[in-house]
């Protein structure tokens, strides 16, 4: 039997198809989760080179929406933007980073081993919904 910690085996598992599967339905884990025994030879069994994973997010139109046009949670958040903010991405940005936005990606980095895609959502955000010099007053 061999350890491993989670992050090591889900970065594994992640780049080749039912490997999770069968590290979880054999894997004797720890109390806390984190780590697991898994039996020798286990991980040799699958592909030796990774297959790419490709980007599950399909590319959102980045137009800008009209102000008479937005949401209300959009008009919401705009009520909290500064001068400096260009758009809602930048409003939503600094919110959620005063709670713990850098923990959270350094944790999604370790975990799945790319980004979590939080600065491609900012800068969708600001494309469609750009904050003019008038909303700033």
């Amino acid at each position: 039997m061999s350890r491993h910690t989670h992050a090591d085996l889900r970065s594994f598992a992640l780049s080749r198809p039912g490997a999770w599967q069968e590290i979880v339905a054999v894997a004797a884990w720890d109390d806390t989760g984190m780590t697991a025994e898994i039996p020798d030879g286990l991980l040799e069994q699958f592909s030796s080179e990774p297959i790419p994973v490709a980007d599950a997010r399909p590319p959102i139109a980045s137009t800008a929406i009209p102000r008479a046009e937005w949401p209300l949670w959009a008009s919401g958040l705009a009520r909290l933007a500064i001068p400096g903010d260009r758009g809602l991405g930048d409003v939503a940005s600094r919110l959620i980073n005063a709670v713990g936005a850098a923990r959270f990606e350094s944790w999604h980095w370790e975990v799945f081993g790319r980004d979590c895609g939080c600065g491609d959502r900012r800068a969708w955000l600001n494309a469609r919904f750009p904050l003019g010099a008038s909303l700033l007053k």
